[in-house]
Parts: structure tokens; sequence; C-alpha cells
């Protein structure tokens, strides 16, 4: 968001901050204490100015560190590219959402189906279904510039928003078809929690008029409340 531009950067965070706990009820005069990532001391300033228009006097207190890279050569040694998740195992480290799941999964015998289990396949499709093609358009809708540039974040916000919807409506479809153990409000698993924490953030983050309503999909809805109960 913003390309270089760290107060841009500050003001989509400080409005994806104010959605969350307007959301949960609360508000940004609530907020008791910030901690501020900068990589550069030089924009201290204009971030500061931004904070201010989200917090009112008396603003919270702010812990503001400077750091020379948030994609350090460590965590590089872990990630490549530099980005969440990342996972350091007995064995090494381990990235990509899909591939730390399923390692969780055979790990510890629960939380989906097994190497020999029979539903086995059909597990492992709809997990990569969610990680290639739900989170891919989540994630469009959260940074609609990184695919199309800035000037055509609506236009990429909108077709993002479509497929979101029929991409959750499929696995709706399958649910209420098929009624899958390893994506059931009666067996938690790695899926049900993988699908309810982007639901959630597509209820709380995009913008007007592209927020997500999960009573348009009811068996879904059932699966992701029993697992955050």
């Amino acid at each position: 968001v913003g390309g270089d531009d760290a107060a841009a950067q500050a003001g989509q965070v400080l409005t994806n901050l104010q959605r969350v706990i307007e959301a949960a009820g609360g508000r940004m005069a609530d907020v008791a204490r910030t901690t501020l990532y900068l990589t550069r001391l030089e924009d201290r300033g204009p971030v500061a100015e931004v904070r201010k228009e989200f917090f009112p006097a008396p603003a919270p207190a702010n812990t503001l560190l400077v750091v020379s890279s948030l994609a350090s050569p460590d965590y590089r040694r872990v990630n490549p590219v530099g980005l969440i998740p990342a996972l350091e195992t007995d064995h090494g480290p381990m990235f990509e959402t899909g591939a730390i799941l399923l390692w969780l999964v055979d790990q510890t015998g629960r939380l989906g189906p097994g190497p020999k289990d029979s539903d086995r396949p059909a597990f492992l499709s709809w997990l990569f279904f969610t990680s290639n093609a739900l989170h891919q358009a989540a994630l469009a809708m959260f940074y609609p510039h990184r695919p199309a540039g800035e000037a055509n974040t609506d236009a990429t916000r909108a077709a993002a928003h479509d497929q979101i919807t029929a991409r959750l409506g499929l696995i709706a479809a399958m649910i209420g078809a098929q009624s899958p153990r390893w994506l059931s409000p009666d067996h938690p698993g790695v899926l049900g929690y993988y699908i309810g924490i982007l639901v959630r953030w597509l209820i709380l983050l995009p913008p007007e008029p592209y927020g997500l309503d999960l009573d348009d999909f009811p068996q879904l809805k059932a699966v992701v409340a029993a697992h955050e109960a």
C-alpha cells in the first residue's frame, strides 16, 4: 500500500486497526499503547501526523522502533521471500501456509486425515484449493495494488470480491453435499481454522462495499463458529 510512502502505509494500517476495534464494539480512544516499527527514522514525522488523525488526545503511549530491515538476512534463511508464516522445526525451517498445516497434521496425527486415510485425497484437494485460490483472492482484496498497480485498486477489489464469493460458495456446497469429517463443526481441524482466519479477515478488513457476510454461507458459518468456540 502506498509504494514507498510510509505515511500512506501507516494510514492503511490504522484504518484496518480501527475497523477491527469498532467491529468488536470498541473505539480508538480505548487503545492504551501502540508500538511503531519504521525502517527509516526520517519517516517518523509524517507517520506521527497520520497517527494523530486516528487517536484523539490524549493519545496512547507509543514505542518507536527503527529497524534496518523487516526481512533480515536471518529471517530470509527461514523464508527466502521474507514473508510470514514460517515455522522452525527440528528438521529445519518451513514456509508456505499449506505446507505448514499439512506438516502439523502429519506430525500430530490429528487435525486432518493421515497419509493412509481414505479421505486424504479430498482433504488435500480442498486444503490446496484454499491456499491457492481462496487465500490468493483474499490477498488481492487486502493488497489490490500488488497485482494491478495503484490506479486499478477498485477494479481489483471488485474482481477479488467476486472470486471470494464464488470460492466460498464452492466450499460451502461441498460441506453441504459431503459433510466431511475434516471440515465439520464436530471435528476441529487445520482446514477449518485456516478458512476461519481468512473469513474473519474478510469480514473485518475490506472497505465497503466489499465486506463478507457469512450468513450467505450457512454450512460454512456453522463450521467456522464451532472452530472459534
